[in-house]
């Protein structure tokens, strides 16, 4: 075949195309695709956009398809080449790409040519065709909120040409090729369905003149339904997908290679410093000496628990002359109840936990999900191997049948409340304004963003509206996975987040608890409401009902907890060209991101268990996520755990291990230890057991000018960070120092006080105040001490926090009267533990907030300030002798507690 020429002529354009060595010549106005335009797609474009490979969704070669478009919408517009994507594309060299043939200027001014003179189809094949993949989404846009599957008003469902034709009890919705007697036209024409009373109740809005359009040629043309069935993983080579793109490190299963050997083992504790040890001699470094103890102590206590070490356990480990002293620490700090509570801070970042739904000014509160914080604490403190972690937040439901369960223990309870890791996302649906279709995608996007950045470490989410821009994860993935959690978080069969979004399966004990005691309140209160209908004293009456009153005060809600299940079959998923619900594409079934896979296996789901309404694709999915050598769940979650250790993950992008994210800093430990952490039946605690054992872990975090000058950023590991507190971290931290922390576990989160000052403080409970982690933590009200500190605003979720250093947060910890007042507090702690003596007084407070003793220098410097202190203010009194003296004193020890507070070693951990 020659390729197509093309020629001027004194009065018009004439095209020679030669076939087999025919030239034809052919006028311009007779310029058609299948003769003319598609040979040169053939030889230019098929590559990528043809019948095995349809990058972005396009095939040029095949006349409906073209006419289709791509995922972005229509790429030809018909006596529009300016206004064709596809045109201007091939015009500015964008297609093909560069390391194909480039199209010629003659083969460009060819396709310029045809689309301006109508882009003709010899056949007429370019026609759409309108189909029941395009009028199923209308109807379920538009008319499936009344007529679908929860709802049938008048015994009508619209969802299907059967269920049409069938009709409601008004008869037939539809006529086959008769618009005058199809019912369902009449009435969209009459603008009574959808009724314009009922479009805000049902968060709907009326069907377009292009909709109703493109209903009426469906109808006339006979209805005609594609056997295109949905686009799912077969057996057969990924088209869009290449076994090149899967070659990319983090594509690829991780394999644990050998543990290096090192120039100086001595060094060596376990495999993790080995490889440490080489890249560091690489470079002429090693290993830090290995921090004193004190500061040991102090580090592991805040990584593991969030608080500072009890003063009295600093001088016990010091001396402590057992060989296994530190595993034994390690071993008392993770089995305390605090562990899981500073551990599941860190995860209810990446799941964007808070108690709000926001969305709006109000950020209504959402009553239940503090059982979703709850569970994930239990989780880390019960040491819930990873893989069951995972099962449970994203198919709980799945896991067990606990709508015919005689019984709601503990597992059951767990596996639902688990589920509320599919229901974190700011949702502004609980309003019918809000409650669009698009305003449920967007929650949508959001669960799928935070799954994906929290267990994948991919950027899913820029799939959404096409392709990945870098890495290789089709549209068709973003909606394939769209697809898995479609039973339970469907656009056409969605629950508002209030109410709406709960179970009622409590453990059995709870609830029998909460009816028992709902029973007695009403058996209290039903006579005294029969005594106020009898008594005539009107006195007799402020008082009856005020008793009534404080009886239905003490009545507690029903026990309820925020979850995602499986409702059934849910809505077909079409690809969304642009992400624009009202432009649906191909129909894909669920699946997950192909790169991930060998491109040739299905996604097989199947019902949980014989006769289950559920489908079974999130616990398909869930079980995809902990195979022994999927290339990404170990990684992320290893990463994780390293980055809260040493201030910064092995791959420091969190969210991104694509092609754009950063590069490991030491790839061959993270597989080490992603294979190491599945081995171990995915225990985190063991893996936490493995680092803090590491020299690596125990190195001094001091600069030297060789590893400045060799590791100027710490990337090497040969030194440990100095990092800042969380934000978490510091309020604790001051509550513990002032003796004034409440230990008290679980349940509804503690209220918050919004001041006339605009700050926002926490509750004091009868035994000071709670771990940060129980206090309500809004989206738009965070608590002040907390906002300064870079707690995040969670949208949809945190895979980072950032680390801010801004005088906001000195003059917190300086003007702040709640700061002032712990000081006092921490002074009295101080009397009752030392007593009197300044200089006893000096070693506890550093014991306390430094963990550690002051060394002569600092308490002679310490002891002449609150000497001078104390005497300034004695200056200043009128006081009796006696009781001055010991004011000045007080005063000063308060003032020197509020300035140890404020110090940069109390809110640093070395």
């Amino acid at each position: 075949m020659t390729r197509p020429l093309l020629r001027r002529s004194h009065a018009h354009w004439v095209v020679i195309i030669g076939f087999a060595g025919i030239s034809v010549p052919v006028a311009a106005e007779d310029l058609f695709f299948e003769i003319h335009i598609q040979p040169v797609f053939r030889v230019k474009c098929a590559k990528c956009h043809g019948e095995k490979t349809q990058k972005a969704g396009l095939n040029v070669l095949r006349p409906s398809a073209l006419r289709t478009g791509s995922e972005s919408g229509r790429v030809i517009v018909a006596g529009k080449p300016h206004e064709s994507s596809l045109f201007e594309m091939v015009s500015q060299g964008e297609m093909p790409p560069q390391d194909n043939e480039p199209l010629t200027g003659e083969e460009v001014e060819l396709i310029r040519k045809w689309i301006a003179d109508g882009a003709k189809f010899r056949d007429g094949g370019g026609e759409r065709v309108v189909t029941q993949h395009e009028i199923g989404p209308l109807m379920l846009r538009r008319c499936a909120a009344c007529h679908g599957e929860r709802r049938r008003e008048a015994d009508l469902d619209l969802r299907t040409r059967a269920s049409m034709l069938k009709g409601g009890r008004s008869g037939p919705a539809v006529v086959v090729g008769k618009l005058e007697e199809s019912l369902l036209i009449r009435r969209i024409k009459a603008e009574e369905m959808p009724p314009r009373r009922k479009l805000k109740s049902a968060s709907v809005k009326p069907i377009e003149a292009t909709e109703l359009a493109m209903l009426e040629k469906w109808i006339a043309d006979g209805m005609p339904e594609s056997p295109v069935g949905p686009d799912v993983a077969t057996t057969e080579p990924d088209p869009l997908v290449s076994d090149e793109d899967r070659h990319f490190w983090s594509f690829r299963p991780p394999k644990a290679g050998a543990v290096p050997i090192v120039a100086h083992p001595t060094r060596v504790r376990n495999p993790i410093d080995a490889f440490v040890l080489r890249k560091l001699e690489a470079v002429g470094l090693s290993l830090s000496p290995e921090a004193g103890r004190a500061t040991l102590l102090r580090r592991v206590h805040f990584d593991l628990t969030g608080l500072p070490p009890p003063p009295d356990a600093v001088d016990e480990f010091v001396n402590d002359p057992d060989q296994l002293a530190w595993e034994k620490l390690i071993e008392r700090l993770l089995a305390s109840p605090r562990y899981g509570e500073r551990w599941a801070a860190h995860w209810l970042d990446v799941a964007g936990y808070a108690d709000s739904e926001g969305g709006q000014d109000d950020d209504k509160i959402r009553p239940h999900i503090w059982r979703y914080r709850d569970y994930v604490v239990r989780a880390f403190n019960t040491d819930k191997p990873y893989d069951r972690f995972l099962h449970e937040q994203i198919a709980g439901d799945e896991l067990a049948d606990y709508e015919n369960a005689e019984l709601i223990d503990d597992e059951i309870y767990d596996n639902l409340t688990a589920t509320a890791f599919l229901a974190t996302a700011e949702d502004r649906t609980f309003a019918n304004i809000t409650n669009f279709v698009p305003d449920r995608l967007e929650v949508i996007a959001d669960e799928i963003q935070v799954f994906s950045t929290a267990v994948l470490g991919l950027t899913v989410n820029c799939a959404r509206c096409h392709s990945h821009k870098f890495d290789p994860i089709p549209q068709r993935d973003y909606y394939r996975l769209s697809a898995i959690f479609k039973d339970g978080l469907d656009e056409y069969d969605w629950l508002k987040p209030q109410g709406a979004r709960s179970l009622g399966y409590v453990t059995t004990a709870e609830r029998k608890a909460w009816e028992t005691h709902d029973r007695r309140i009403a058996g209290q209160i039903e006579p005294l409401k029969e005594q106020l209908e009898r008594e005539q004293d009107e006195d007799a009456k402020r008082r009856l009902e005020e008793q009534i009153g404080q009886l239905e005060a003490r009545r507690t809600p029903e026990p309820r907890i925020r979850a995602t299940w499986s409702r059934g079959v849910p809505s077909p998923t079409y690809i969304l060209r642009r992400g624009n619900y009202s432009m649906p594409g191909r129909l894909v079934g669920p699946g997950v991101p192909s790169v991930l896979t060998d491109g040739r296996t299905p996604f097989e789901v199947a019902p949980p268990w014989p006769g289950a309404k559920k489908t079974g694709r999130r616990l398909a999915l869930a079980r995809w996520l902990t195979q022994p050598d999927h290339p990404l769940t170990a990684r992320v979650m290893v990463n994780r755990i390293w980055k809260h250790h040493f201030g910064a993950g092995i791959v420091t992008t969190m969210e991104n291990f694509g092609t754009t994210g950063a590069s490991p800093t030491h790839p061959e430990l993270l597989d080490w230890l992603a294979v190491q952490f599945v081995r171990h039946g995915w225990s985190i605690k063991q893996l936490h057991r493995l680092i803090l054992t590491s020299s690596t872990y125990r190195q001094s975090s001091r600069v030297t000018p060789e590893n400045q000058r060799l590791d100027s950023d710490g990337g090497l590991l040969s030194r440990m960070p100095l990092t800042r507190m969380d934000a978490e971290v510091v309020r604790d931290s001051l509550l513990a120092a002032a003796g004034q922390l409440d230990l008290t576990p679980g349940g509804p989160p503690d209220a918050v006080d919004e001041r006339p000052d605009g700050l926002v403080t926490s509750k004091r409970t009868a035994r000071g105040w709670r771990r940060s982690i129980y206090v309500l933590h809004r989206r738009r009200k965070i608590p002040t001490i907390l906002e300064r500190f870079d707690l995040p605003e969670v949208a949809p979720n945190c895979t980072e926090r950032g680390v801010s250093i801004v005088a906001p947060q000195a003059l917190h910890l300086l003007n702040n009267a709640m700061v002032f007042e712990l000081a006092g507090h921490f002074a009295n702690r101080i009397r009752d533990q030392a007593g009197s003596n300044p200089a006893m007084q000096i070693d506890r407070i550093h014991l306390v907030a430094h963990g550690r003793r002051p060394s002569d220098d600092e308490r002679l410097l310490v002891l002449a300030t609150l000497e001078e202190l104390a005497q300034r203010w004695l200056a200043e009194t009128q006081e009796d002798a006696v009781d001055a003296e010991r004011t000045a004193a007080e005063r000063a020890l308060v003032n020197y507690c509020h300035a140890v507070m404020n110090s940069a070693e109390f809110l640093y951990i070395d």
